[in-house]
């Protein structure tokens, strides 16, 4: 496993979709996993815990979508299908309901792609 950083995915996800053509949903898209830090919880999670796999075919990763959405499934299987743009510092997450960042929103700790 290569950590790498958000940026460093989103970029991987996006070129990858160009290159190949990806839609939403697309089964072709490639997978990575996104760990978040703990400082971004109110309570002690393990990595586990905190880790979410998500697809490049999200709107988010893909030119021309109206939408942004990251849907992602946590590795413990509780948290699953849950939009990350929402929670996401990095994304949309992290803003209060006057749209003013708050830096509350989940800290992105490192990436990785998962290898098929």
């Amino acid at each position: 496993m290569q950590k790498i950083t958000y940026s460093e995915l989103k970029d991987t996800f996006r070129r990858f979709n160009d290159e190949n053509k990806i839609t939403q949903f697309d089964k072709r898209g490639l997978h990575g996993n996104i760990v978040f830090k703990q400082e971004s919880f109110d309570k002690p999670y393990s990595e586990i815990e905190r880790t979410y796999t998500v697809s490049s075919a999200n709107k988010g990763y893909i030119k021309g979508m109206r939408g942004r959405s990251i849907y992602a499934t946590c590795l413990d299987g509780i948290d699953i299908n849950t939009d990350l743009n929402k929670y996401m510092n990095e994304e949309q997450g992290g803003f209060d309901e006057h749209g003013n960042r708050t830096n509350k929103g989940w800290i992105v700790d490192f990436c990785y792609i998962i290898e098929s």
